[in-house]
């Protein structure tokens, strides 16, 4: 599972780097890319490989790369929290709490499990121990709304 997510964050990444020319990767890679189509090339470099950009976690969930702000973000449904991935300045925590805000234990798993951008590029949050979909204007401070 862990394997699975880690290319999915990878895969998220490279697509985020467009057609840009492949260059020596600056993290641990992993895995390989198997081109079916040509039209791959349109959105993969070639030569691109798979990075781990971030590890340590107990379970990520829901990458999504935010093209305004050249971040990546993920879930660690375990820590409740949503961490933001940059080229410059690697990991930092973006958003604590996330996916259940109660006070008494609740799941193995009580963090947001998936992560999305709506047409006006809010994140939206499936919150698992809260059981909502909320929404996160980026463009904000603050204002989640469900």
């Amino acid at each position: 599972m862990r394997f699975s997510i880690l290319f999915t964050a990878g895969l998220a990444l490279g697509l985020a780097a467009g057609s840009a020319r492949a260059q020596a990767p600056r993290y641990v890679t992993t895995g390989r890319v198997v081109r079916q189509s040509p039209a791959l090339d349109q959105v993969l470099a070639p030569g691109a490989q798979l990075e781990i950009v971030s590890a340590g976690h107990a379970h990520v969930e829901g990458p999504v790369w935010v093209p305004d702000s050249s971040m990546l973000l993920f879930s660690d449904t375990k820590a409740r929290t949503i961490y933001r991935w940059k080229a410059q300045g690697g990991r930092s925590k973006f958003l604590e709490m996330s996916g259940y805000t109660g006070r008494l234990p609740y799941s193995d798993e009580p963090g947001s499990n998936g992560l999305a951008l709506d047409k006006q590029g809010n994140l939206l949050l499936c919150e698992h121990g809260d059981r909502r979909l909320a929404l996160l204007p980026l463009s904000q401070k603050s204002g989640k709304r469900t």
